[in-house]
């Protein structure tokens, strides 16, 4: 299971979700599948209605911490003021500086990330090292390690924060969907699917942005199961 931006994405200046993974032939099932009524006999399509839903809860989790924590509430505040003295004409040189300092937090990960490929889950020890960067100043870097090895090397960004949160309720909402079903074997298998797809995510060094923060929790509080 891939949780990147192609199946579905936020956008932090729209205020828009877009759902990339399914096309309009789908729009049936999503509004199912987001429509409050709980599976509690497994069907043919179940799985697909879990997944969907679980995408949706993602890209909204992201919407609600725009509009409901400081740090959003200050993007939007500052992206706002910029776009006044944009329409306006007026001076938008300082406003536009000071935008970009959260602008630059949700893409600092990207630019900054460093990989081997080798899986994550092979990572024995995690390790941190503030760094100051040209670009985006001082950074935390959290670094994967096998032995003395660094295989991995992460910014903790912003946008890590952000979509470590996300991606928990998405999990979360995949584990609740199952744990509704009555069947116990039905209830089994969702329930190992979905702890299979988060090893997966978990283990791929092209998601670390996804799961840093996750990783660094499975790493130090073993005896947790993954729903805790």
């Amino acid at each position: 299971m891939k949780v990147s931006d192609k199946n579905g994405v936020f956008d932090f200046t729209a205020n828009m979700i877009e759902i990339k993974k399914y096309n309009a032939s789908a729009r049936k099932l999503i509004e199912r599948a987001i429509s409050g009524v709980f599976e509690e006999i497994e069907q043919p399509e179940s799985k697909v209605l879990r997944t969907m839903k679980s995408l949706v809860v993602h890209e909204y989790v992201h919407f609600l911490d725009l509009t409901t924590t400081l740090w959003g509430m200050e993007y939007i505040a500052r992206k706002n003021l910029l776009a006044k003295a944009i329409a306006g004409d007026g001076e938008i040189h300082t406003r536009k500086d000071v935008s970009l300092i959260n602008v630059s937090e949700l893409h600092a990960h990207e630019q900054l990330v460093r990989t081997s490929g080798v899986g994550l889950l092979k990572t024995t020890l995690m390790n941190h090292e503030v760094v100051i960067d040209e670009r985006f100043g001082p950074i935390i870097f959290i670094y994967y390690n096998v032995e003395e090895e660094i295989i991995q090397s992460v910014p903790l960004s912003m946008m890590a924060v952000l979509e470590a949160n996300a991606y928990a309720c998405e999990i979360l909402s995949r584990i609740y969907d199952a744990e509704r079903l009555v069947d116990p074997v039905a209830r089994a298998i969702a329930l190992q699917e979905a702890e299979d797809d988060f090893e997966g995510v978990l283990d791929d060094p092209g998601q670390s942005v996804y799961t840093v923060l996750i990783s660094l929790a499975k790493l130090h509080f073993p005896l947790l199961d993954t729903k805790q």
